[in-house]
Parts: structure tokens; sequence; C-alpha cells
């Protein structure tokens, strides 16, 4: 009987005594829509990072800010939107996580002459129900 032939082949190796088992990666795809677009996102930030102390508490999350000053946070588990908050009056720049849920933003005008530029930061908690 001719083992090769009839030996089922995992990872390009025969699945002989010594076959090594490749992992075969997977690929995942989430969608995140906004109910309204107001305008196109000018920065996406994912966060909070997952971390051993706190994965029993850790939610996915994705913030992106855009041009009308709106920052939206997407659950990434359920792929839904979470929050929509307008929290600035000029074009979103910056978005950063400090917490599992708290992350600081930061708008700038959008005319930039001379030493007219209009800078503003917020800071916001996002509470889980």
């Amino acid at each position: 009987m001719n083992r090769s032939a009839s030996a089922p082949r995992i990872g390009g190796q025969s699945s002989d005594k010594g076959a090594i088992l490749t992992p075969q990666p997977t690929v995942t795809s989430i969608t995140c829509r906004s109910i309204v677009a107001k305008s196109s996102p000018k920065i996406l930030r994912m966060g909070p990072p997952a971390t051993i102390r706190n994965w029993k508490f850790h939610k996915p999350l994705l913030a992106v800010g855009n041009a009308s000053g709106v920052v939206q946070i997407f659950n990434l588990d359920s792929g839904k939107l979470y929050r929509e908050l307008s929290v600035h009056s000029y074009s979103v720049c910056g978005i950063e996580w400090v917490g599992l849920n708290a992350f600081i933003s930061y708008a700038v005008s959008e005319s930039f002459q001379g030493n007219d530029t209009n800078w503003e930061t917020a800071c916001d908690r996002i509470r889980y129900r």
C-alpha cells in the first residue's frame, strides 16, 4: 500500500508521525457604519488597549473624529454606533485613549492665518449601560 498517496497533507507536510501542523490565518472583517454621516472621518483611534489586568472589563471600541467636530464611538463587538459626542466646533485632529472608558481629543480650526489658529481640547468618559 502506498502510504504517501492515502495520507492527507496538512500544511504542506504528509500526516506521518513527525508532521508539523501549520496554523492557518483567519481574517475577520468588521464594518461600522454611522447612522448619520455628517462628514468623512478625519481620525480613527482603536482602543483602549487590552491587557491581562483589564481583560474581564475590556470592550473593543473605535473612536472616529470628523470635520464637524463630532466624535463617534463604535462598539466593535456588535459593530454598532455606541455614542456620538459633539465636543468640538472645529475639525477633530487627534484622539487618544487614556483609560478603559476615557479619551482626550483635540481640534484645530481650518484657517491657519498667522497666530489666529484656534485650538480646542476635550476630555470625555464613556459610560457603559
